[in-house]
């Protein structure tokens, strides 16, 4: 039985958006991509039982449909799996229905954030057969694969047809030992051609301590969505085992840690950084953290276990709205967290959003100039995209906060807004964002700082790459 994993093409003329497991979705700038860890698992689980795996990221490789429906021709599967997210979902019916319409006994399943929240949406507007529901989607695409050779039981969760009725089996049950699953194998999907625009060596790769998120930050959707706010956590040996793989297999020279919050629970994570020292392991890596959950103590430790950078959730410099979105730790902490990264040699990776509907455009302002005296190496802003199955979205609907309807899901593609703002218009809150990236990396400071960081050919080289990454991704894309 073979079985085709993949990101359908877009049908919008000129629209490609990542949609792997990133947070969020945007057009792209460029070629880096996130390497899709779940998928990547569920792939070599397929493999590992016997059945036929091809991967087609139609996506990064600009694919029209019919290059897309060639690849089905030639290959020809009998279950398509497809990860989807909410701007892109109403093109995917659109593809499974030409998809269907010229291969109709091909199965096709769809999993990610959004058909988790809304399954009943997809099936009644599509051709699809099955939706899988919850965040271990690697494990629910192998079941309903069993199901169709086997004639297994299909995984808790999983929404199908029975005739002309949609039915369901229950709510999704999360896995509670993730060292069952066995390590990706890395040569079904291609990891070289995903990295992150940071990346200091070429030689770089993803992998996942843990599952979900023990923070409840009213507007991410992966947590919420997928994950039920419990975060699972593979086991210290179980991690190292696969780094020792990674470096002696394909001689990886960094990694992103994709783990939702790193930084938590903190006895796992100094047992993870003596067990690196322990061992000699040699290999640079940055991960996703939380204030709160830092000191200058452990991140001295991650530091001498090889870590160069963390990227913080600092959103906002007001305690009004951290309380609001419910982040979990005050103005000081965030203050107190760049000053120790700033001591141990850790760079920091600041993420901003401006424009949630109680801020006024001073509240905005006040943010900005504080991201700016925190000094990080680098700083993201975004424009708030509540997502369908958050609280936040949750209340906005209620509040009559968002801009669109339920329905209009391509507006959710983070070139604008999907909140409306208590004081300041759609493009007011558009040319304040495009002055935040401006004035931050064009301003004197900023630059200085990054230069002062300039230690090898491999610093300027990263330093022209976000350049170019600015530039056409985040200053053009917005014109």
């Amino acid at each position: 039985m073979r079985v085709l994993i993949s990101y359908l093409p877009s049908l919008s003329a000129g629209k490609y958006i990542p949609i792997s497991q990133q947070r969020f979705a945007k057009p792209r700038a460029d070629e880096e991509s996130i390497y899709p860890v779940i998928l990547a698992s569920g792939a070599t689980q397929l493999l590992n039982n016997g059945f036929e795996v091809k991967y087609v990221d139609s996506v990064m490789r600009r694919h029209s449909m019919e290059d897309f429906l060639g690849i089905i021709a030639e290959f020809k599967p009998d279950l398509l799996v497809f990860e989807t997210k909410t701007p892109v979902v109403k093109d995917n019916w659109k593809a499974v229905g030409m998809i269907k319409e010229k291969f109709p006994a091909l199965k096709v399943a769809a999993c990610g954030d959004h058909v988790s929240v809304l399954p009943d949406e997809t099936m009644k507007n599509s051709l699809t057969d099955f939706v899988i529901t919850g965040g271990d989607f690697d494990l629910g695409m192998l079941g309903i694969a069993l199901h169709l050779r086997d004639r297994k039981d299909l995984p808790k969760g999983t929404y199908y047809r029975e005739g002309a009725e949609i039915r369901n089996n229950g709510p999704y049950e999360l896995l509670a030992d993730l060292d069952s699953i066995p390590m990706i194998n890395r040569e079904i999907i291609p990891w070289q051609e995903y990295h992150e625009a940071w990346r200091l060596y070429p030689r770089f790769m993803y992998v996942m301590t843990g599952r979900g998120c023990p923070y409840r930050c009213t507007f991410c959707s992966w947590p919420q969505m997928l994950y039920n706010g419990r975060l699972r956590l593979r086991s210290v040996p179980n991690v190292i085992a696969e780094l020792e793989e990674l470096i002696k297999k394909y001689d990886v020279q960094e990694l992103f840690i994709d783990t939702d919050t790193f930084t938590k629970p903190r006895v796992w994570v100094k047992d993870f950084c003596n067990e690196i020292i322990k061992r000699g392991i040699k290999v640079v890596w940055s991960c996703n953290g939380h204030v709160a959950d830092v000191d200058e103590e452990m991140l001295a430790l991650m530091r001498r276990a090889g870590c160069r950078m963390i990227k913080f959730g600092v959103e906002s410099s007001s305690q009004k709205t951290l309380d609001i979105i419910r982040k979990g730790y005050t103005v000081e902490q965030v203050r107190e967290a760049f000053k120790a990264c700033r001591k141990t040699g850790v760079f920091t990776h600041a993420t901003i959003m401006i424009g949630f509907y109680w801020e006024t455009k001073k509240d905005m302002q006040a943010t900005i100039d504080f991201v700016r005296g925190l000094d990080p190496y680098e700083v993201q802003f975004s424009v708030p995209i509540v997502y369908p199955g958050t609280a936040l979205y949750a209340e906005a609907r209620q509040k009559g906060w968002l801009r669109f309807n339920d329905g209009e899901w391509e507006k959710w593609d983070m070139l604008s807004p999907t909140m409306k703002n208590c004081e300041l218009s759609e493009e007011e809150i558009e040319k304040l964002y495009l002055e935040a990236w401006k004035g931050t990396y064009f301003s004197w400071r900023f630059i200085f700082t990054r230069l002062a960081a300039l230690r090898s050919l491999r610093d300027v080289s990263l330093a022209l790459r976000g350049f170019k990454t600015l530039v056409k991704g985040h200053i053009l894309a917005r014109k």
